[in-house]
């Protein structure tokens, strides 16, 4: 299978399973080959990686995708990096947030560049924010208290 080009693989046509890996080839890391290097991509880093072209029929002007984070916490999570398809101007989602303890909500939102929302606040004791930086990026991030967030942003942006 080593000597196999990517090419002249069978297709996978059955749904996949939380296990299944793909394979890419990335063109910006040369190390492998002056074509790319030959990576995997797991169903979990896949689904952050799905992006929806908004166009007028021939040109871009926007994006659309549906992001997930699981377990957010202190951290920061990185839900649209700077250089993928940034956020230029504005990003308008809904919503919908399940803190590990207490009621889960959901509702819309906009924000942009340079700018941040509480997609949870229940008074100041437990806060989950994200923020456009100037940038372009998305991240989440708890910032009070000690709950953690499972969140998912059906969003649009340009």
């Amino acid at each position: 299978m080593a000597d196999t080009k990517i090419s002249v693989l069978a297709e996978h046509t059955t749904p996949l399973a939380p296990g299944d890996l793909w394979t890419v080839v990335d063109v910006s890391d040369t190390t492998m080959a002056a074509s790319g290097t030959n990576k995997k991509v797991t169903q979990h880093n896949k689904q952050f990686q799905d992006v929806a072209d908004v166009t007028d029929e021939t040109t871009v002007v926007g994006h659309a995708r549906i992001i997930g984070a699981k377990a957010v916490a202190g951290g920061v999570i990185t839900l649209i990096a700077n250089g993928a398809r940034d956020v230029t101007s504005i990003l308008h989602a809904q919503a919908t947030i399940k803190p590990s303890a207490g009621l889960a909500e959901a509702g819309p939102f906009f924000i942009r560049n340079n700018d941040s929302w509480d997609l949870y606040n229940d008074g100041g004791t437990n806060v989950l924010t994200l923020t456009c930086n100037a940038d372009g990026s998305l991240e989440v991030q708890r910032t009070a208290g000690a709950l953690t967030y499972d969140i998912v942003l059906n969003a649009i942006w340009i």
